[in-house]
């Protein structure tokens, strides 16, 4: 923000008319400018608005609405993390400048799987149990994700205030690439399950395929946030609801759950594992095979 005007300031330029300390009334003042011009940015991009004439306030929109004067008063830098067009103006006395435009977009990341992704084993689990129906934390979402995909790194900066030191470059990673959001306090809760609307949601950003199946009718989606994806991506076939023909969007997704899908993404078959290797997923648990096509790590 500009810094207030001195008492007998120097000179103000006015569409070339030069006046002591003051603007005219009704006047055209220089418009303001933004640190970072329209074009593509990273998520968490900040932009701060300046302008040159003492004194001024600037005010802004990000509605593709017209700023007046009863806009959003600019107080400090706005962060970019989706799609945004800020339109801002700058007011100094009776003068004020011209509409300013800066569009932004955010850049996408490169996200493809890897070509041995059907073969690669990426999640871990300790002998004796294995806990299919426990959830599935985000930090283990993260690693399968990255073991799976290559992802594009378009040089985010985790700024999340709670993520562990080893995580910290995967979570920045996929943050950066728009796969994966935290909370509005900042925090990641890398501990934390997600929905299983959220897994859907995070998985739209990377699988954009042709649809091939019949759509399946769940009757608990009408008007969700994610309804559109949850159907695209059981037109695709990659996701199952339950008998009772719901999809239970808002439920906490399991291991077991979230290992069936990431299957289905890899194109991972299931395997049989020949023998009982977890306590708790025999041969007549409904994810038995693709539990077993998945684990990493089985330590005794």
């Amino acid at each position: 923000i500009c810094e207030e005007a001195p008492l007998l300031s120097n000179p103000i330029i006015i569409k070339g008319q030069t006046r002591g300390g003051g603007i005219s009334s009704g006047r055209t003042i220089s418009r303001p400018t933004a640190s970072i011009g329209t074009g593509a940015v990273v998520p968490g991009t900040k932009i701060a608005l300046t302008c040159s004439v003492p004194g001024a306030k600037i005010f802004y929109t990000t509605d593709g609405s017209v700023p007046t004067e009863a806009s959003i008063p600019y107080r400090e830098p706005i962060e970019i993390t989706e799609d945004t067009t800020i339109k801002f103006i700058a007011v100094a006395g009776t003068g004020k400048s011209a509409v300013q435009t800066e569009v932004y977009r955010i850049k996408t990341a490169a996200v493809k799987l890897k070509k041995n992704a059907e073969e690669i084993r990426y999640i871990k689990a300790d002998k004796p149990m294995f806990h299919p129906d426990e959830a599935m934390p985000r930090y283990e979402i993260v690693e399968a994700i990255l073991l799976l995909f290559d992802v594009e790194d378009v040089g985010t900066v985790c700024d999340f205030t709670d993520v562990a030191e080893g995580y910290k470059d995967a979570v920045s990673l996929l943050a950066g690439a728009g796969l994966i959001k935290g909370y509005p306090d900042k925090t990641f809760q890398g501990e934390k399950g997600i929905t299983r609307a959220e897994f859907v949601q995070i998985f739209s950003g990377i699988l954009k395929e042709e649809e091939t199946k019949k759509e399946e009718a769940f009757s608990d989606i009408a008007g969700h946030w994610c309804e559109e994806n949850i159907k695209h991506f059981t037109r695709l076939g990659y996701i199952k609801g339950y008998p009772d023909k719901t999809f239970r969007p808002d439920e906490i997704v399991t291991r077991a759950e979230a290992v069936t899908m990431l299957n289905r993404f890899a194109g991972k078959p299931a395997k049989d594992a020949g023998k009982k290797c977890f306590a708790d997923v025999n041969d007549s648990h409904w994810a038995y095979k693709d539990i077993y096509a998945a684990v990493q790590e089985q330590k005794e």
